[in-house]
């Protein structure tokens, strides 16, 4: 039934994986996507091999470096960002902006697959040494929950970041500038008896309107494109150890047929 279980969220854990490195330089490879192609491969491979002791003892010994491993990524990518928030700057051109997101987004995505690996080596490292009590199970859990809130916590933190300073890029304040200063021109124009009927007025406030729309398109677009990484792609991993910890801890019965298993609980039939 673990097996069978585990099988069934392999198509979501790989699906998350993928949505994952899309984000990522196509000629940029590193370590960690080695690492979380190491992982899935051993995933995948568990259901033809959960009995074999050789199979179990070598893949295991693989996990817990990169268990390791994962651990020091994630506090060195957390190191990283904040170095990069800690930057206080009142006025930058927008090529900084630019700059900026691209650092940030860069040191953020690997934090992410640093995340994403660690919670997958957890729960293989769970599945490989069968150490399935309960309070186990629920403190690996825990560990990857806080892990995964700390990642909100700096998606919160870097998108605030990148909001203040396209607010107070150059570029952004001179537009917005232009714009009011457009506009302010209008309406004096307006005032002036000779020429108040034309059309002169309508044209600049018009325009002004069109430049101060422009410089919140320039914010706007870095603050929508980062929007997309406020997952960690965590919750697969600490549903799966709920499942297993039912399996294992609160199971009374087991049913099946050709399509389904059943497991009947302390809790009822699942």
């Amino acid at each position: 039934v673990a097996v069978a279980s585990i099988e069934h969220q392999l198509k979501h854990i790989v699906e998350m994986e993928h949505q994952i490195l899309s984000f990522l330089e196509n000629d940029k490879q590193s370590e960690i996507e080695a690492d979380v192609e190491t992982l899935i491969s051993i995933l995948s491979k568990y259901k033809y091999n959960w009995d074999d002791n050789t199979f179990i003892k070598s893949n295991l010994n693989i996990v817990n470096d990169i268990l390791k491993d994962s651990r020091k990524n994630i506090n060195f990518y957390l190191k990283v960002l904040n170095d990069i928030l800690d930057k206080k700057q009142l006025i930058v051109p927008n090529v900084k902006v630019k700059t900026a997101y691209e650092e940030i987004k860069n040191s953020f995505l690997y934090y992410r697959l640093s995340l994403y690996s660690f919670s997958l080596a957890s729960l293989l490292e769970i599945v490989l040494n069968g150490s399935y009590k309960e309070e186990y199970i629920l403190e690996v859990k825990r560990e990857i929950e806080q892990k995964s809130n700390k990642y909100r916590e700096m998606f919160n933190e870097c998108s605030c970041y990148l909001e203040n300073m396209c607010k107070s890029s150059l570029k952004s304040n001179v537009l917005k500038g232009i714009g009011n200063a457009t506009k302010m021109t209008g309406k004096i124009i307006g005032n002036i008896p000779v020429v108040k009927d034309g059309k002169v007025d309508e044209f600049l406030i018009s325009n002004g309107n069109k430049v101060k729309k422009s410089s919140h398109n320039v914010e706007n677009k870095i603050l929508k494109s980062f929007s997309k990484f406020n997952n960690p792609g965590t919750l697969v991993f600490t549903e799966q150890m709920n499942e297993l910890n039912q399996i294992y801890n609160h199971t009374t019965n087991i049913c099946f047929n050709s399509e389904k298993i059943f497991f009947e609980s302390d809790q009822g039939l699942n």
